[in-house]
């Protein structure tokens, strides 16, 4: 396991989010559930947003869709989320869209899990099915080259996750944030009161 934590201009504002990317099988949607238990806080799949916005799942929109299209449509549903304390797993091919990014980057904490290639093949499957569109004449690898410049681009912290179990990168992530929390100048970030 290795983080790295790039500290960036503090975010003055009274919740924090935290995002999640990386590439398909990278743990974004497993983690990102764990670590949200362990925050007592929400947790958001934009891929669930996406489904829910098109009325069919990612694999099916991914075979309607050219890849500019898919990462259009993407982009709105993540442009749709507004600002609360949540945990976001987000699709793989969030990067492609700038003005999602830079949506996502007023509100959270972008968190990069870092998966070695050969680690990423043996978990994968099959791509089709999870809503994975090649570009034409992209390999995996091509891809995992050419994500992995834009999540580095994107991202606050990097996580590699390869050499620990799902349940211990969770505690470690959920870990680290509540020290970016404590470290903040306002203090740990809370939840309201509910009446």
């Amino acid at each position: 396991m290795s983080a790295k934590y790039h500290k960036r201009r503090r975010r003055s504002r009274s919740y924090q989010a935290y995002v999640l990317i990386g590439m398909p099988s990278s743990g974004k949607s497993s983690l990102g559930r764990r670590i949200a238990k362990a925050l007592n806080c929400n947790f958001i799949d934009t891929d669930d947003v996406l489904a829910a916005r098109e009325g069919c799942s990612i694999g099916e929109l991914s075979q309607k869709c050219d890849f500019a299209e898919f990462v259009r449509r993407e982009e709105a549903a993540v442009m749709s989320l507004q600002p609360c304390r949540a945990v976001i797993a987000t699709g793989g091919s969030v990067v492609y869209g700038t003005r999602a990014m830079r949506h996502l980057k007023r509100f959270a904490t972008v968190i990069y899990l870092d998966v070695p290639l050969p680690q990423l093949r043996r978990r994968v499957g099959d791509l089709a099915s999870r809503g994975v569109i090649l570009p034409a004449g992209y390999s995996f690898a091509d891809l995992y080259q050419e994500r992995s410049k834009l999540y580095k681009r994107y991202n606050d912290i990097t996580f590699r996750t390869n050499r620990l179990s799902p349940r211990l990168s969770a505690a470690c992530l959920a870990n680290l944030i509540r020290f970016i929390e404590a470290d903040s100048p306002r203090g740990p970030v809370r939840e309201p009161d509910k009446p």
